[in-house]
């Protein structure tokens, strides 16, 4: 009977979000359901967020951040979720496999990203400033896994698992710019981004700081 519901709620789904996979699985009354969807369709507005950027600002800080999204949903989705081949719960609105979540991984991501980037920011940003960029990811990313959960579209195992998926991406991420990039100006990656006319503002921080350092 709850399936036979569930298949009935996901047909009156509107289309765009079937395809976003962000169906709400409770009846139209249902206001926390709602905020759930939004939740789930924040990744979608913050990858075009970051592309508008990357096309407006074209910085080597978009540029990597728009890499490590791209990269993220290419391990996920065609490496990760077919090696595995685990079916999504019951009664989800979505045929394609589930595990590793992909919306979880795209948050722990993003959380992963921007704190350890808050943590060595290179620049004169005022403490109040890293506490407010701060609580906008915890409230804008940390409820995501919770609204797949909500949703019907994974299971706590898949939920888990993506989100240990972006908690090492991020990392890892983070020790290969900070370790191997920033303190070699003349690397490869660099002249790429020379190649692409992106400014440098990751190695403009770094120098901005040691200049700053250097005198006082």
């Amino acid at each position: 009977m709850e399936e036979s519901l569930m298949t009935t709620l996901c047909a009156h789904c509107p289309a765009w979000l079937r395809t976003l996979e962000s169906c709400p699985l409770r009846a139209e009354s249902d206001s926390l359901g709602w905020l759930m969807v939004l939740f789930s369709v924040i990744p979608y507005l913050v990858a075009t967020l970051v592309s508008i950027c990357l096309v407006m600002f074209r910085t080597t800080r978009f540029f990597i951040l728009a890499v490590l999204l791209l990269t993220q949903q290419i391990l996920n989705e065609f490496i990760l979720k077919r090696l595995y081949r685990m079916p999504r719960p019951n009664g989800a609105c979505a045929t394609t496999f589930g595990m590793p979540s992909s919306h979880s991984a795209f948050a722990a991501l993003t959380f992963t990203w921007v704190v350890l980037h808050l943590i060595n920011d290179q620049t004169s940003r005022k403490w109040y400033s890293k506490m407010l960029n701060l609580l906008v990811v915890v409230c804008f990313y940390i409820p995501q896994p919770l609204s797949r959960l909500y949703l019907n579209y994974h299971s706590i195992e898949q939920v888990i698992i993506g989100t240990v998926e972006g908690i090492l991406l991020g990392y890892v991420a983070h020790v290969i710019i900070r370790r191997v990039l920033i303190p070699n100006p003349q690397h490869q990656f660099w002249r790429l981004c020379a190649r692409l006319n992106l400014a440098n503002t990751m190695i403009e921080a770094t120098q901005h700081k040691l200049e700053s350092e250097l005198a006082r």
